[in-house]
């Protein structure tokens, strides 16, 4: 059964959309259309996806209408299955539009429009979206789907997405579904900067790392977004990391996300952070306010760093705030390798200061979101939550507050049943992904 994505504040979404700075032209594509439109009105939408690319500069939207949307480009011509949605410019593909919408604020239902690799009779894609700019591309409101990168000689990673020029990319409000790649199934990145936000990764599967998403050399922000019963048959089940972007001081920065159901053969079944040989600083991840549960590994359960006392300046490394990390396999190993973890609720306990080993009462067992009166409410850092480096927002201030929580809740709310255990003045806000 599929399962139905959690989706974070689209009232909050809609209207920080609202304020965004105005393209410089928009394009409108409805697979319904006449194969000879211009795509500057609905009523001359461009038919295919790939025409409305080709029309665009760096800067301009296209707007997609609700509909299913396959790849036609051949970037290794004569072979069908190397077609793909190519993006070669800096464009924001916003799609689950009715086609009768006069600003970019879509009223088709979520999530609606599908880029799918699925050929027909010719096969699978390898790659349902290549981008090769590196200029800023922005993909919001789309599901991505059945991307079989493992089977391209060339590049066998990013059945979803690949990053062949490194760049920035900017996710919001997608879903991500039964991607396979040798590694970095929904997405594979090299030497770029992310930013995703309210995102689903579902079902994804990595022969190698990366059952969702693999980045190399990579930096950016992953905020509000689930990751569910993805895989990989040897290292990060959810997500692989490993080294970081020049100028940057993490690898990645993961806030208020929760992890279930993911499974590493041998390692990380939510994470896994990998040193480089001759990187200084080491491959840092940080991860804060998120939810495991449910997870599965030998090594690290939840989360495992590269350890390698040999080179102890290119190890791997996480900093956990904030966390709930419960009933995970094997439940002694749910963190493996350098971890530092502060005001977190582990199971059978972790040092660091502020812990917790109490198990949470959740609401709902089967989302992790927990209930009044649970240990873990009252009981987090506002440190991690203090600014808002990913202007989450859109409001274009990063010096305030993240002010709520995986779906749209408030932050910092009181939950006058506990006594307050967190840090530092009340109101303090809770461990996980969720605000009760």
């Amino acid at each position: 059964m599929r399962l139905v994505p959690l989706v974070c504040s689209l009232a909050i979404l809609a209207s920080s959309a609202e304020a965004l700075p105005l393209p410089q032209s928009v394009y409108r594509v409805d697979y319904g259309a006449p194969s000879n439109g211009d795509g500057l009105s609905w009523a001359t939408a461009f038919q295919h996806l790939d025409d409305a690319i080709a029309a665009a500069f760096d800067g301009d939207e296209i707007w997609v209408t609700s509909g299913t949307y396959r790849p036609r480009v051949e970037t290794q011509p004569g072979i069908l299955s190397s077609s793909s949605i190519v993006i070669n410019r800096g464009v924001r593909i916003i799609g689950s539009f009715a086609g009768n919408e006069t600003t970019h604020t879509p009223t088709g239902p979520s999530r609606s429009t599908s880029l799918d690799g699925n050929l027909g009779f010719i096969g699978t894609a390898f790659h349902v979206v290549t981008i090769q700019t590196a200029s800023k591309v922005r993909i919001e409101n789309c599901t991505i789907l059945g991307g079989q990168a493992q089977s391209d000689p060339t590049n066998d990673g990013g059945g979803g997405i690949t990053m062949l020029n490194g760049g920035a990319l900017m996710l919001v409000d997608d879903e991500f579904f039964v991607c396979d790649a040798a590694n970095g199934a929904a997405l594979d990145a090299a030497s770029a900067f992310v930013n995703i936000r309210n995102c689903l990764f579902t079902y994804n599967n990595a022969a190698n790392g990366g059952g969702a998403i693999r980045l190399a050399n990579s930096s950016g922000f992953l905020y509000f977004s689930r990751f569910e019963l993805n895989s990989a048959g040897v290292r990060g089940g959810a997500i692989h990391t490993s080294g970081l972007l020049s100028g940057q001081s993490d690898t990645l920065s993961v806030v208020g996300c929760v992890f279930n159901g993911n499974v590493a053969g041998t390692e990380g079944a939510c994470g896994y952070v990998e040193g480089v040989v001759g990187a200084i600083p080491a491959a840092r991840m940080r991860w804060s306010s998120c939810t495991f549960f449910g997870n599965d590994a030998p090594a690290g359960g939840a989360i495992a760093a590269e350890y390698n006392p040999s080179q102890p300046a290119n190890m791997g490394v996480s900093f956990v705030t904030n966390c709930i990390i419960w009933n995970n396999s094997y439940i002694k190993h749910q963190l493996a390798g350098r971890q530092f973890v502060e005001y977190s609720c582990v199971q059978l306990g972790h040092p660091g200061v502020g812990n917790l080993s109490v198990k949470p009462t959740f609401l709902d067992p089967t989302t992790g979101e927990q209930d009044w009166g649970s240990v873990t409410n009252d009981a987090g850092h506002y440190l991690p939550l203090n600014d808002d480096p990913a202007d989450v927002d859109e409001d274009g201030v990063t010096a305030e507050p993240i002010a709520f929580d995986l779906v749209g809740n408030p932050r910092f709310a009181d939950d006058p049943s506990v006594v307050d255990t967190g840090c530092c003045s009340a109101p303090m806000c809770d461990m996980g992904a969720f605000e009760r």
